[in-house]
């Protein structure tokens, strides 16, 4: 897989933008810290906007497997995954601690699954802009 890092979102229509360019790449899977774009509900938003499917109960899975391995971990926060185009988004806590803990338990099961789900003839690639 290709790794690439993308720190500069500063604002909601560039996080429009850096997601569907990655759509357009063929980009598999996409993961973003949520709040990344101006106002913390800005993340949710811009992905509710360019979903062609919500992946159900997203967020729920991901407050559950941070609160199980740090429960002081501020992870108040619209979390979710959807998929656009081909590309599975997934968005987690900003917190790295939280982070960490949420794709921890995600990764295993969802990179096969979502490989299988989009069908991918290629492994999936993990990238981020930097």
């Amino acid at each position: 897989f290709s790794i690439q890092w993308q720190v500069d979102v500063s604002s909601s229509s560039a996080l429009t933008d850096m997601v569907r360019s990655f759509a357009v790449e063929g980009c598999s899977v996409l993961i973003l810290l949520a709040g990344l774009a101006a106002s913390s509900g800005s993340t949710a938003r811009v992905l509710r906007a360019l979903a062609d499917k919500e992946v159900p109960s997203f967020g729920s899975i991901v407050r559950s497997a941070c609160l199980a391995s740090m429960p002081d971990a501020p992870i108040l926060g619209d979390y979710l995954s959807i998929i656009t185009q081909s590309t599975l988004v997934i968005s987690v806590p900003s917190h790295s601690g939280a982070a960490a803990a949420a794709l921890r338990m995600l990764l295993p099961a969802l990179l096969p699954h979502a490989s299988s789900e989009l069908h991918c003839s290629a492994p999936l690639r993990l990238r981020q802009r930097r």
